[in-house]
């Protein structure tokens, strides 16, 4: 066999890297560390028997310090349960070692010769002193090469030896199997049920959260399409857990969801074999990530840090992909193991123990404060020797109850890994150019596997109507949904009111009324005011649907929040009045018109495109004409970012659409203790809802909940406006930035595209608009756009 071959082949030996584990006392970590085995040595040391098996993965054992503590180093192994063989590994080393050095001698006594054959004739050697010069050259050659041979298979050997070896095992890690763990904290209550939970696979079915029937039709069994509020949960989940991690000085990073096989291997999974967790790309060196662990830890490979940038923290998000050989039952139904899930992942590079322990204690905490959050019941247990997988030193697993399981299922794992992965990647460390190099120190935990945590929460939380209370940290980020219903298709709009009112989201009784008398199919007419409604299906589902010109109407939750906010702005207010910007449809218009209309309250609806203020107009005109023909609602075409100062001050003013920052028009239109209501885009990405309230001179700002609201056509609206507003040869005597929402899409547009292809967007974009003016009169009448990318 190939030595490449050879050495791919016996990387089937490792053992997989599993994750968890628990503090030790400093200084008994310090003690531990002067007296490692295999974690401690200097990045110079121990490696040269393995340096030559270049391209693949190695082991870097320190082989000195292996020697001087054999008999630790065989009792470690036998705990562990592995089959490495340290004794073998040291006969190994010191045969290669006395290999080398008769390679040496032979090479001394060759070259010896070598210089006595070139002097020959200087030294008046004879030709029988010199034909036994050159036949002992040829007998030392020949020796060389075969000793070269052998010392070739005794460092392959030893490589294959060296990498079934374990890491060191912390001395209050339990010995034994998995039976043998001991739990050491828990967190939490198991609930108290008054009926049978049922588990999440029933839970989940009945409530239209997840098909692995399509799946297994479409990719095989083990597989799930997650849907409706499983798929916005796992969403919620990740943001949510981000978002924590990023607070806390995690770098987050969206690693490959591929990875090559030596930094599999290096991360201590073995990658090939019959009982492998690993996919492999058919016909190449890649493999599929088992977990965002091996691609972060591999990001720093080869490679050697700054002392001082240590430690660094760093969170991953990406699918992983596991073959589950070997598991099956009816407890691993539904998603408890499947090929393929979300999960984030935290992992640090540190410089020594010490450090190692400080940030494992930060992770540790961050695992214990999200569960809580989660309203979870679960231990953390302390993994038996027998359990740790090759690369940890100590790892434990958090258990988390799952009442329809009826018994406790892992939802993360922890584990701290010293200098083990770091050696196999080759990743040091030093602070001076004249330092000698260290190996850092690795740790991961899980932060958020999303499907166990799904499980968790939906058997938690269930209910014994078969709907599941949404825990209170995640509503944020799902809309303010506070329950998952069983999912009724509603045939009118009593119904759909009527659901909303169930899960949550409406809360009031002015909201609850004032949606029901607004019939929703009568404002969902589509491309057209003069299409006759939509059927029942489309408008009585919570889901945004278009209604033509590029515009859509949004979820019904969404117009009940919005509600919801406004009603508790005007509440105690005398004559309100309400400003909709972005009317739309005309339908939340007219929504806030009945929750005003018994309080002698006014609505404005402000529209930017004419025709879809005419839309709006119409539709309240045919639906609930008596809003309008009271004075309640009334609807115009204008400038949103504007507003109506001249019908100012507003008590509430919500907008659809989104903003960069909240425009000072609107704000200046508030009345003292008026409330504005708006998405705003975020800088790192995303759209968050934000309330402003005003104080008299100065505002306060308070983010409600992560939002999507569709895009607007940068180039589309700024040209639109520009047509609307009057012609570009009407609006020659006016400056580019006096139209605020000019200004405001052109801005966005040169950040998102740059001035050089800003015209060339428009034209792409707006034709119609552009036969109206050609480009120059931007430069004639002074309007520089490049100026506006520095305002």
């Amino acid at each position: 066999m190939r030595l490449s071959s050879l050495v791919r082949h016996t990387a089937r030996h490792l053992g997989r890297a599993d994750r968890g584990l628990l503090p030790l006392p400093l200084a008994q970590a310090q003690a531990l560390g002067r007296r490692a085995i295999v974690t401690t040595a200097s990045a110079a040391e121990g490696t040269e028997a393995s340096a030559h098996i270049h391209g693949h993965v190695q082991a870097r054992l320190d082989y000195k310090r292996l020697a001087a503590n054999l008999e630790d180093a065989i009792e470690n192994v036998r705990k562990r349960f592995s089959d490495a063989n340290p004794a073998l590994v040291v006969e190994l080393y010191e045969r290669q070692a006395k290999t080398k050095h008769e390679i040496n001698q032979l090479r001394a006594e060759r070259n010896a010769i070598a210089k006595q054959l070139g002097q020959a004739k200087a030294q008046g050697l004879s030709t029988e002193a010199f034909d036994a010069l050159r036949a002992r050259g040829q007998e030392l050659k020949t020796a060389i090469s075969e000793q070269e041979d052998a010392l070739e298979k005794l460092l392959v050997q030893l490589e294959v030896e060296a990498m079934k070896m374990p890491n060191d095992t912390h001395p209050d890690v339990p010995i034994g199997e998995e039976a043998d763990s001991k739990v050491v904290a828990s967190y939490g209550e198991q609930r108290a049920f008054d009926f049978e939970p049922k588990d999440h696979y029933d839970l989940a079915t009945e409530l239209q959260l997840l098909d692995t029937t399509t799946a297994a039709k479409v990719s095989g069994s083990k597989f799930v399409y997650l849907c409706n509020e499983a798929a916005m949960m796992e969403l919620a989940l990740v943001h949510w857990t981000l978002s924590k991690l990023r607070a806390r000085g995690f770098t987050v990073w969206l690693p490959p969801d591929v990875a090559h096989y030596k930094m599999v291997e290096g991360c201590g999974f073995h990658p090939r074999g019959e009982a492998t967790q690993i996919y492999s790309v058919a016909n190449t060196d890649l493999c599929l990530a088992a977990t965002s662990e091996i691609t972060l830890a591999a990001m720093k490979s080869n490679e050697i840090v700054p002392t001082s940038s240590l430690p660094l923290k760093y969170a991953g998000f990406s699918h992983c992909f596991r073959t589950e050989i070997g598991h099956g039952g009816r407890l691993t139904r539904g998603i408890y193991r499947i090929h393929q899930f979300s999960k984030v992942e935290m992992f640090g590079f540190c410089a020594d123990m010490e450090q190692s322990l400080r940030f494992f204690d930060e992770m540790v905490a961050i695992q214990t404060e999200m569960y809580q959050e989660l309203g979870l019941h679960f231990q953390i247990v302390d993994m038996a020797s027998g359990d740790l997988g090759n690369p940890a030193f100590r790892k434990f697993d958090i258990l988390a109850w799952m009442p329809g399981r009826k018994e406790y299922g892992e939802i993360s794992s922890m584990s701290m890994c010293t200098d083990y992965q770091a050696r196999r990647l080759n990743i040091r460390h030093k602070q001076r150019k004249e330092d000698a190099t260290q190996f850092v120190h690795t740790l991961n935990g899980t932060a958020c596997a999303v499907p166990r945590l799904l499980i968790s929460l939906l058997e938690t939380y269930q209910q014994k109507d078969g709907s599941v209370v949404i825990p209170e940290v995640l509503r944020p980020y799902m809309g303010m949904q506070e329950v998952i219903t069983p999912r009724k298709h509603s045939s009118s709009n009593d119904g759909l009111v009527g659901n909303l009112r169930k899960t949550g989201v409406i809360q009031t009784n002015a909201v609850y009324d004032a949606m029901k008398s607004v019939d929703r199919a009568k404002y969902m007419t589509s491309q057209s005011p003069d299409e006759e409604p939509l059927g029942p299906l489309s408008a009585y589902t919570d889901a945004p649907h278009p209604i033509g010109f590029n515009q859509t109407i949004s979820a019904p939750h969404m117009h009940a929040h919005a509600l919801e906010l406004g009603y508790a702005a005007i509440q105690d207010v005398a004559k309100p009045r309400i400003l909709d910007v972005g009317a739309g449809s005309g339908y939340l218009t007219a929504c806030f018109g009945r929750l005003v209309e018994d309080r002698e309250g006014r609505v404005f609806g402000l529209e930017l495109l004419a025709p879809l203020a005419q839309f709006a107009h119409s539709n309240i005109a045919r639906a609930d004409s008596d809003l309008l023909d009271k004075g309640v609602v009334s609807v115009a075409q204008g400038n949103g970012w504007d507003g109506l100062p001249h019908e100012a001050p507003f008590h509430f003013i919500h907008v659809g659409a989104a903003a960069d920052v909240p425009p000072q028009a609107l704000m200046d239109q508030l009345s003292d203790g008026g409330r504005l209501v708006l998405p705003l885009d975020e800088e790192r990405g995303g759209q968050v809802l934000v309330e402003i309230t005003r104080h008299g001179g100065h505002f306060s700002q308070r983010k409600l909940m992560a939002v999507c609201y569709v895009p607007l056509t940068l180039a589309f609206a700024a040209l639109t406006t520009l047509a609307l507003t009057s012609s570009l040869a009407n609006a020659a005597g006016e400056s580019l930035q006096s139209l605020p929402t000019v200004r405001h899409c052109v801005h966005r547009a040169l950040r998102e595209q740059g001035s050089v292809n800003l015209i060339v967007t428009m034209k792409r974009g707006t034709d119609e608009v552009l036969n109206q003016a050609d480009q120059g009169e931007f430069a004639s009448r002074g309007d520089k756009i490049e100026s506006l990318s520095h305002d």
